[in-house]
């Protein structure tokens, strides 16, 4: 619930991003507006992580986190397919 909240509060930079990426298929809109999202690369991947913070909501950080649980899944769905 609380991230249903933070995304789809009064006034949210989450919002702004849905609304551009619904309009225009780009979630950064104009260049200099708000904290750029970063595009898909499969050899650096990205992932922008909001925060509670006033001074830094908004992070951009490598999307290598859940790498070992994804290549679990990955190698479980070709032992076992459905």
């Amino acid at each position: 619930m609380m991230d249903l909240a933070a995304a789809f509060g009064p006034s949210t930079t989450m919002k702004d991003y849905f609304i551009r990426f619904i309009n225009n298929l780009d979630p950064n809109g104009r260049i200099g507006f708000g904290v750029p999202w970063p595009q898909w690369d499969v050899n650096k991947p990205k992932a922008i992580v909001f925060q509670q913070s006033n001074v830094f909501p908004i992070v951009e950080i490598a999307d290598n986190y859940r790498t070992a649980a994804m290549d679990y899944v990955v190698n479980m769905s070709l032992l076992y397919p459905i």
